[in-house]
């Protein structure tokens, strides 16, 4: 079943792309460049577009506005920047970058950001510091992870013919004709920028 409303009107997407992911363990990276990060270990990949084994990318399965989140925790010396950010199709498209305030411990620096995706399009996920020798972004769930969801509430649906049978107990609704669209396709039907 690909999409289908319980009885209480709310929308169930089983095959909607959603994806999360982190770090398997520490990765180091070289002061100075932007890496790519190696998120080996998958929490969920709902239709498995994310590759955790070669290019660490997540290929967009349909069009879409995609919501994006990213993290990474450093171990920096104060007054160094270090920083995250998403490319999409090879190209940043945003980034942030910050500077810790004190020595030691985790610093996280995070980044989200929603993305009009195509069918085929990619996201990569890089990280950056300048620390002056090389630094270990840390390696679990809780400190270097992204997540990938396709937003649900781009489509708009036109319903015709809704009929409720009131001698059903649960009070189903009959849909005899739908139009589902992407809220850009309905923009352009009707001529809004």
């Amino acid at each position: 079943n690909h999409m289908s409303f319980d009885t209480n009107g709310i929308m169930n997407m089983p095959l909607q792309p959603a994806y999360s992911g982190h770090l398997s363990g520490h990765q180091t990276i070289a002061t100075g460049t932007w890496t790519k990060l190696a998120l080996a270990t998958e929490l969920y990949d709902k239709n498995n577009d994310f590759d955790s084994s070669t290019n660490y990318r997540f290929t967009c399965p349909v069009d879409g506005i995609y919501l994006t989140q990213l993290n990474a925790s450093f171990g920096l010396t104060a007054g160094n920047d270090c920083g995250v950010a998403v490319h999409k199709n090879g190209s940043e498209r945003i980034r942030r970058v910050d500077v810790p305030g004190r020595n030691g411990g985790h610093f996280g620096v995070n980044c989200m950001g929603l993305f009009d995706l195509d069918a085929t399009d990619y996201l990569e996920f890089y990280a950056f510091h300048t620390e002056g020798s090389d630094d270990t972004i840390t390696g679990s769930k809780e400190h270097s992870y992204v997540m990938v969801h396709k937003k649900a509430i781009d489509y708009y649906c036109d319903l015709e013919g809704i009929s409720n049978k009131a001698s059903d107990s649960t009070k189903n609704t009959t849909i005899t004709n739908a139009t589902i669209e992407t809220a850009v396709d309905r923009n352009k039907r009707l001529g809004v920028e």
